[in-house]
């Protein structure tokens, strides 16, 4: 009989411990969907770079290029973040053409959904960049307006970070003049600079 007893207490404890270790990943949560620490470091290593070096640093070539809308290549790579499609692009600016900018576009006229994906995406920057950099009291900050319950999108909303050795990334949600809702995160040197040869 405590023979019994001894072996349905200890199949009982071992679906426990089975059912936990399959349970904890799951309570770890999701890796964040933004780029990581490491994407970053790249895109600073084509900041000075031309734009053949530039997408061939990130994996694109020509083929993997949508359209060409004044500096900017919008390229075939979506990125999904925040449960959504963000097109990706590349900005080519400065008198050279220096490669400048990394930037993740969504556009929607959903103006509840704006709100979901930039609290989504303020929580994983905090989690993956660490604490903002944006001015504290600020009207315009996502954050703070997430706070107020101020959801309106009259003016552009924004929230920034600075990390790695030079890069600003700022998260930002805009209506365009067609009624279109744009949320947009872009990575780019911050000022001051120097650029490096």
């Amino acid at each position: 009989m405590n023979q019994r007893r001894f072996w349905k207490g200890s199949c009982t404890a071992l679906c426990l411990l089975l059912a936990a270790l399959l349970f904890l990943p799951a309570c770890a949560g999701e890796e964040a969907s933004v780029p990581s620490l490491k994407e970053v470091e790249k895109y600073e290593s084509l900041f000075w770079k031309d734009r053949d070096i530039a997408l061939e640093g990130l994996g694109f070539s020509e083929n993997d290029i949508k359209a060409k809308m004044g500096d900017e290549l919008v390229l075939k790579e979506k990125r999904e973040m925040a449960g959504q499609e963000f097109r990706m692009l590349l900005h080519m600016g400065g008198v050279e053409g220096d490669f400048c900018r990394v930037l993740f576009n969504f556009s929607t006229k959903a103006e509840d959904a704006v709100w979901e994906i930039l609290e989504t995406l303020l929580k994983e920057c905090k989690k993956v960049y660490g604490t903002t950099s944006s001015e504290e009291g600020s009207d315009n900050r996502i954050s703070e307006r997430l706070l107020t319950g101020d959801t309106s999108l009259k003016s552009s909303v924004s929230e920034r970070w600075q990390i790695g050795k030079m890069t600003e990334c700022i998260l930002t949600a805009f209506r365009m003049d067609s009624g279109a809702l744009v949320v947009q995160l872009q990575y780019y040197p911050r000022e001051p600079f120097d650029k490096e040869e």
